[in-house]
């Protein structure tokens, strides 16, 4: 059996650093010819993050090409939805931790960072503290909000992020605003 049969394999969304597609695709542009259809799945988010799609293995991920894209027949828009679906359902076991006033969300699969592309998490989580949120993603499998109008919220989300792991799962250390309109990067 191939270990990489993508057959029925769930699509999940993957939030990356834009370098990180910067980089897969010079190395697709070094391979040529035989690299046509190898370019990753993704568009932009927010700031320096960007949407990437992967197959869940269970086992392991395989990030989405062009060629992935072309043999399941589907268009950006509709692998985006299915992964969204498939996102929602897996966060059904999420867990927020609170340290110092700064909560961090706890999700299966390493999916902490995709969790930002749910709307509808993101409000309910706007309406429990009931106020906009400053959200930080350092890692894939770190994002860490505090409601904006907690006392020195932009201070303690900083310190709370340097906690996260420093690898090449890294993303950003860029601060984020979730507002009723949805995310934004913060300009402060």
């Amino acid at each position: 059996m191939n270990p990489f049969d993508l057959r029925g394999a769930k699509i999940f969304p993957r939030v990356v650093h834009h370098r990180y597609v910067e980089y897969s695709a010079e190395r697709v542009a070094e391979l040529g010819q035989s690299a046509e259809g190898q370019g990753l799945v993704a568009m932009p988010w927010k700031g320096e993050l960007m949407i990437s799609y992967a197959f869940d293995l269970g086992h392991s991920y395989v990030l989405m090409n062009d060629a992935h894209l072309q043999e399941l027949g589907r268009t950006r828009d509709q692998v985006h939805e299915e992964a969204i679906r498939n996102l929602q359902e897996s966060l059904g076991r999420l867990k927020v931790l609170v340290k110092m006033g700064v909560k961090r969300l706890v999700a299966p699969d390493d999916l902490e960072a995709a969790a930002v592309l749910d709307a509808s998490l993101w409000d309910y989580l706007r309406r429990e503290e009931g106020a906009d949120l400053l959200v930080m993603v350092p890692h894939k499998s770190s994002v860490f909000f505090i409601a904006e109008t907690k006392k020195n919220a932009r201070r303690k989300l900083l310190d709370a992020a340097k906690d996260a792991p420093k690898d090449n799962h890294s993303l950003t250390n860029q601060m984020f605003r979730y507002t009723e309109s949805g995310f934004v990067a913060d300009a402060q």
